[in-house]
């Protein structure tokens, strides 16, 4: 016998969903979210159990009658449960909305209303059209792939027998530089420490600040959200050898990450930090990231393209 009711944080919540509890095809007891009205949830709870008695009976094949039901739903729905799987897996916001967004701007300007319209012509068309609008072809195969990361998962989940996007490959972007980049050389990076040392504040940002947080992004490798979180509890200056931690909250790959610190680092950081006594062990160092409680959202791409623009002039002034 199937139950409908409410999670006990919910209770008293007018507009909050009713859940389903019922035994499945398998005999087993399943839960179902229903929705926030009772009544369309109980008519929901007897047909899951009507269904789960057919195919106990071989009335009816559990995965085709998945299939058409999927086929029924409008694509925004499974759209809205990907993202929903999307954030169950911890991925970042940011990186749920990119991902969603890249494909529904291609459902949309393809005109998929159904997970069954989806063609791999038609989305490689569309990619086509974006290419003709401007749009590379690298961040043309982000969107490539986005689509087809929501395609797996439809396949996955028993939503599509088959991936209708199997087929589709990536571009070759070597043929399509935008912007060819390279590191810096070793005189460039310390003219780039140069001209932030000696530079006005950028976003706010003291220019001592910006070559140190330049100093450590190169040495560590970490991005603008993990350099935003450090705080000095982050430094270890008393083992052999020196550590900086980046906790698993920011670290983009969700897990704890700790770099060896090179001795000049230390120093210069060491340095710097005695000019900033007011700084306590949870003071942000680099306020540069709005992710981070106390943070504040800077545009540090501004910062290095205004201080590479001053080192360039200082070197040509040589």
């Amino acid at each position: 016998m199937a139950t409908v009711y409410k999670r006990a944080q919910d209770k008293g919540k007018r507009r909050a969903p009713w859940y389903i509890g019922y035994t499945d095809h398998n005999g087993k007891r399943s839960t179902r979210k229903g929705y926030s009205d009772k009544s369309e949830t109980e008519r929901l709870a007897s047909k899951l159990e009507e269904e789960a008695r057919q195919i106990r009976a071989g009335l009816k094949e559990p995965l085709k009658e998945a299939l058409a039901e999927a086929k029924k739903q409008p694509i925004a729905e499974h759209l809205a449960a990907f993202k929903e799987h999307l954030s169950n897996k911890d991925v970042s916001e940011k990186q749920i909305v990119e991902v969603t967004r890249r494909v529904d701007r291609i459902t949309e300007g393809s005109d998929f209303k159904f997970i069954s319209d989806i063609d791999a012509h038609d989305v490689e068309s569309q990619l086509s059209l974006f290419r003709s609008e401007g749009l590379g072809k690298q961040t043309s195969n982000h969107y490539l792939r986005s689509m087809k990361q929501f395609t797996r998962w439809l396949v996955r989940t028993k939503r599509l027998s088959d991936d209708p996007l199997e087929t589709c490959s990536m571009l070759n972007v070597q043929t399509d530089r935008r912007h060819d980049r390279r590191a810096l050389t070793n005189e460039e990076f310390s003219w780039l420490l140069d001209a932030a040392e000696k530079g006005k504040p950028i976003e706010s940002i003291p220019g001592e600040d910006r070559a140190l947080l330049y100093l450590l992004a190169s040495w560590t490798g970490f991005r603008k959200g993990e350099i935003g979180s450090l705080t000095l509890s982050s430094f270890d200056f008393d083992n052999d050898p020196q550590t900086v931690t980046v906790e698993a909250t920011y670290s983009k790959r969700k897990r704890t990450d700790i770099q060896v610190l090179h001795p000049i680092v230390v120093e210069r950081l060491r340095s710097w930090l005695l000019k900033k006594p007011g700084i306590s062990r949870d003071t942000l160092l680099f306020p540069v990231s709005g992710k981070v409680p106390g943070g504040t959202e800077r545009k540090t791409a501004k910062m290095m393209q205004r201080d590479l623009a001053s080192a360039r002039e200082a070197w040509l002034e040589e």
